[in-house]
């Protein structure tokens, strides 16, 4: 696989070479852009840091030779691309800037993304926007990007099928950002709960063993911030039960250890 992956972005380089990127600037991009990907996949198998940084630097060159005029299909893939990218960045370094570096991407993907008629590409960028603003509220301005998200969530909501995995994504990332807003606390809890349940709807423990148990993990919060306790510990026991039979004994103990704090009045 990693050769494989070496020998098609020696291929790319070479075709960049014999390129003219001012006679040709789209094909140009596009040889970078599918460069990029390359790199962004090496990264998943050695050097992440250096392959993440060199796939940045392909998205950035052909946002450089594809500007929206010349091709505003390959230009929001393009920034697309490059926001995900920032988001795998800040994991490894520099949280606060490649956060910000991502939104500015899907923003301006989102500029020139029509909802009208491209729904879907639009409800995704905004789902991506979501995310990012509820990972800047861990580090600033709680409030402000925990509604910031909401925002956002809410326009994908608009254009989103309900019967997509991209839905689940949706409403998984709506209650985490309702079962944190500290404002209108009751309201909240009350979507963040009708959320997670409208994700349990596609997640199930076959098709996305994760996913359901991290949500059913989550709504044991939403029951337990409500002092439902009993149903609280149910959603735990029910997310226990998945990961250990999905190998993921660490996460599942983490619940247990939940459960036994409720139940000794902790």
């Amino acid at each position: 696989m990693t050769s494989h992956l070496h020998h098609q972005i020696t291929d790319h380089q070479a075709a960049l070479r014999n390129l003219d990127s001012a006679a040709e600037p789209l094909g140009y991009a596009r040889i970078q852009y599918e460069l990029g990907n390359l790199y962004a996949d090496l990264a998943q198998i050695e050097a992440p840091t250096v392959n993440l940084g060199l796939a940045r630097d392909a998205y950035e060159f052909a946002l450089h030779y594809c500007p929206p005029e010349l091709s505003l299909v390959d230009y929001v893939l393009i920034q697309n691309s490059l926001g995900n990218l920032y988001i795998l960045l800040s994991a490894i370094g520099a949280r606060l800037e490649n956060l910000q570096k991502a939104v500015h991407a899907f923003e301006a993907a989102l500029e020139h993304i029509n909802p009208q008629t491209s729904g879907g590409v639009y409800a995704a960028a905004q789902i991506n926007r979501g995310h990012i603003y509820t990972l800047l509220a861990e580090i600033q301005d709680h409030d402000h990007y925990l509604n910031l998200a909401l925002t956002a969530y809410d326009q994908a909501l608009l254009y989103c099928p309900p019967d997509q995995v991209a839905y689940a994504t949706l409403q998984f990332g709506l209650g985490n950002v309702c079962r944190q807003l500290t404002q209108d606390r009751p309201q909240n809890l009350q979507r963040a709960l009708t959320a997670y349940q409208e994700a349990l709807q596609i997640y199930t423990p076959l098709d996305a063993p994760l996913p359901y148990a991290m949500t059913q993990g989550n709504l044991g919060l939403v029951y337990q911030a409500l002092n439902d306790l009993p149903a609280a510990i149910t959603c735990w026991k029910e997310a226990a039960g998945v990961l250990m039979a999905f190998g993921a004994k660490d996460e599942a103990q983490m619940y247990l250890e939940q459960i036994a704090a409720v139940e000794s009045g902790k």
